[in-house]
């Protein structure tokens, strides 16, 4: 049965992917969302709570940053809060 609508089938991604005109991974701009779960979006505003189980970039600076883990060549953030089952609770406070 064939679907009305080219790209979803009612609640279904019945293309491969979706994206705005302007989409372009090498030149990092639009956005795009696949049908497997892979979402690209460039310059995203977020205004509530980022969860994730690995996030990572370049650049990631916040007022707060949380984690089980956090490692990098340079963390910038007012308050560093790392938990550990085995080590405790370490907070760093950058000066």
């Amino acid at each position: 049965m064939p679907f009305n609508n080219p790209v979803v089938g009612g609640t279904k991604l019945v293309r491969s992917a979706i994206n705005s005109p302007n989409f372009s991974q090498v030149g990092e701009t639009g956005w795009a969302v696949d049908q497997n779960g892979d979402a690209f979006f460039f310059n995203l505003q977020a205004s509530g709570e980022i969860v994730g189980g690995n996030i990572s970039g370049a650049d990631i600076t916040g007022s707060t940053i949380q984690g089980s883990a956090i490692q990098g060549s340079s963390v910038e953030a007012s308050v560093i809060v790392v938990e550990s089952a085995a080590g405790g609770l370490f907070v760093y406070a950058l000066v």
